[in-house]
């Protein structure tokens, strides 16, 4: 009895064992959360989303998930820059803005903007991604007396925001 006992107990061990090492990595890293506990778990976010998300940001950090009326914000971390990305309901893609400070933008850009006001400095960059559209960047400015804000698209320079300081 003693035997046949050890011997089903070794199996069901052997079992469990095998069933653990066998799980694949799952798709959602563990960082992930939702911070807006009225809105659910991880289930509720479209699967699309999710994937979307994984393949366009693989190495993200500090991932929190919300839910909004038409869809899904993730905010994340990635690169050391602050992002966030917009999902519809359906999980389709809409929207991703970055921010950084002026060391991690693109010479090209930089160049740009301090070329027309060398006088600011550059207190943000917004790095706005849309679908089939190119990337836009929105870089806020400041100087003794004023705030800025330009927006650069394909190669242009315009004044979105000018507002004097109190």
């Amino acid at each position: 009895m003693k035997r046949r006992l050890s011997t089903l107990l070794f199996i069901v061990l052997a079992m469990t064992a095998k069933s653990f090492s066998q799980q694949s990595k799952p798709i959602v890293p563990d960082n992930v959360k939702i911070l807006n506990p009225g809105n659910g778990y991880l289930n509720n976010i479209h699967m699309r989303a999710i994937r979307d998300f994984v393949c366009r940001y693989e190495k993200a950090t500090d991932v929190a998930w919300f839910a909004v009326p038409d869809g899904f914000i993730v905010r994340f971390t990635a690169d050391s820059m602050n992002a966030r990305s917009a999902y519809k309901k359906n999980g389709i893609w809409v929207y991703t803005i970055k921010q950084y400070a002026e060391e991690k933008m693109t010479k090209t850009i930089r160049h740009l903007v301090k070329s027309t006001y060398y006088d600011y400095s550059i207190t943000l960059v917004e790095q706005v991604e849309l679908p089939d559209e190119p990337v836009k960047y929105i870089v806020h400015l400041q100087d003794a007396i004023s705030w800025k804000n330009v927006l650069v698209s394909d190669g242009q320079l315009n004044l979105i925001e000018d507002r004097k300081k109190l």
